[in-house]
């Protein structure tokens, strides 16, 4: 009988922990969802729990989180559960992270040495071969130097990368800044080159056919000299970045997710530096350039004040973006129903919208944390809404009164709507702080039958727990 009510009690007790607890990551700044064995011998984790075999964690819908340990000694393999609060859950995390990290800047962590090769490869063969190739070009009468030097650039874009970096940390933050710092250095280069570097004359416009053999020579040349500098500069501004954005992952100690909302900083920077010069009607190239190039590296400052803050994760970068496409698009039917007759008010919209949802997004992530999988499901369904709403706008927009209001009022209450249906859904992942009081009660039967289960009271279970919070 009494083996019986076992049964039963442990039965019914899984089956509601089934049904009341959600399993989420247990260490959310390094992606890791489980601490298995080899992961907790790889980082000396958990080393007091003799037989250790994994560590999970789960959350039950009044917000408490529950450790799962297993281990195994002489007798069998058993199951450790016990309760803790959001800020104990907080401290756990940010120990186990501080000490992931530590180890993996104390050894020699290459974790991203595969994609910086492919992403330095993949540069090298979109633009510093070309750029090389135009120059020998410019330089040699014939087709085999420049042929030669594609070959010859295309292969050192990978293997001196890949010799340089063949006994060097290179974690994938430090590969994702290096891509990003190159491909953004090249807009730097020759923004730089054309508030710095004062052109030499060409040929002036309705003139080409109406000055001097000598005079062509002269202009020929001045063509050639800009030509080589602009290709110099982007060059240089590419390798430059590159290595600029590696050293300061490196020397920041930058996570994946850090370095992605640092990414996202510069870029909003950019756009926002572009839309200025249509607001304001900014002309000439050095202005131009400079309000894009000063734009960028003022919000790239302030992205990575941001990431500094706290170990965010991908995910929680890829909702910041979400947050932004977002709010860039809220303006828009206000704007299109008033039908602007200057196309600036939607820029201001855009501009604007943005900036109101860079500070939703403050919200939405404050004491939260979604894994890279949920930030990703936002995204395709804020997209996939946007889609839909698109495509019910012009259903029932009049043939006789076309007008774009209902098309851009459809796609942006139907991205509002799959942003927040995919949020609600993955709800569950997102980490709240307590501010009222909780109760949570539990009866463990297992608890009652545990005397032949466990020779040492370390591993004991209670057998009634109560956790309030406030």
């Amino acid at each position: 009988m009494k083996q019986i009510l076992f049964c039963i009690s442990f039965v019914l007790y899984a089956a509601q922990l089934k049904a009341q607890e959600k399993q989420v990551a247990i260490i959310p700044q390094h992606n890791i969802t489980v601490i298995t064995q080899e992961i907790a011998q790889k980082y000396s984790l958990f080393t007091n729990v003799a037989g250790f075999q994994r560590a999970e964690l789960f959350q039950s819908p009044d917000s408490l989180f529950t450790i799962e340990i297993s281990f195994k000694n002489s007798t069998g393999f058993y199951k450790n559960r016990s309760s803790w609060t959001y800020q104990e859950i907080s401290h756990f995390r940010d120990s186990m992270s501080l000490i992931i990290s530590n180890y993996r800047q104390e050894g020699l962590n290459q974790d991203g040495r595969t994609m910086l090769l492919v992403g330095n490869t993949l540069v090298g063969l979109g633009y510093y071969s070309v750029a090389s190739t135009i120059y020998a070009a410019d330089k040699s009468n014939g087709a085999k130097l420049p042929i030669a030097t594609y070959m010859f650039s295309a292969a050192a874009s990978y293997f001196l990368p890949y010799y340089t970096t063949m006994n060097r940390q290179v974690t994938r933050a430090q590969a994702s800044m290096s891509f990003h710092g190159q491909t953004r250095g090249l807009l730097y280069g020759i923004g730089l080159c054309n508030v710095l570097y004062n052109y030499k004359p060409t040929y002036p416009e309705g003139y080409v056919y109406s000055i001097s053999d000598e005079q062509r020579k002269i202009y020929d040349k001045n063509y050639e000299t800009n030509k080589h500098v602009e290709l110099f500069s982007t060059f240089a501004g590419g390798v430059g970045f590159g290595l600029g954005g590696n050293y300061l992952a490196k020397k920041q100690n930058l996570s994946i997710g850090q370095a992605s909302v640092h990414q996202l900083g510069v870029d909003f920077g950019l756009l926002q530096g572009l839309s200025c010069i249509m607001l304001f009607d900014i002309t000439g190239k050095k202005a131009t350039w400079g309000t894009v190039l000063g734009s960028g590296l003022a919000w790239g400052v302030a992205g990575n004040y941001i990431a500094n803050q706290r170990d965010y994760p991908v995910g929680d970068a890829l909702m910041i973006r979400n947050a932004l496409l977002l709010g860039s698009t809220l303006p828009l039917p206000f704007i299109a129903a008033n039908d602007p007759s200057d196309e600036k008010y939607y820029i201001y919209g855009v501009a604007g919208g943005s900036l109101l949802g860079l500070a939703y997004s403050k919200l939405l992530l404050d004491e939260r944390s979604y894994t890279t999988g949920d930030a990703l499901l936002v995204s395709l369904g804020e997209i996939s809404g946007g889609l839909l709403g698109l495509g019910v706008g012009y259903l029932i927009m009049p043939e006789q009164h076309t007008h774009p209001a209902y098309i851009i009022t459809g796609g942006t209450l139907g991205a509002i709507g799959g942003f927040a249906l995919m949020k609600k859904y993955v709800s569950g992942n997102v980490y709240k702080k307590q501010d009222k009081i909780s109760y949570n009660f539990q009866v463990n039967p297992l608890g009652f039958f545990q005397e032949s289960l466990y020779t040492s009271a370390e591993y004991s279970l209670p057998a009634v727990m109560l956790h309030v919070t406030f």
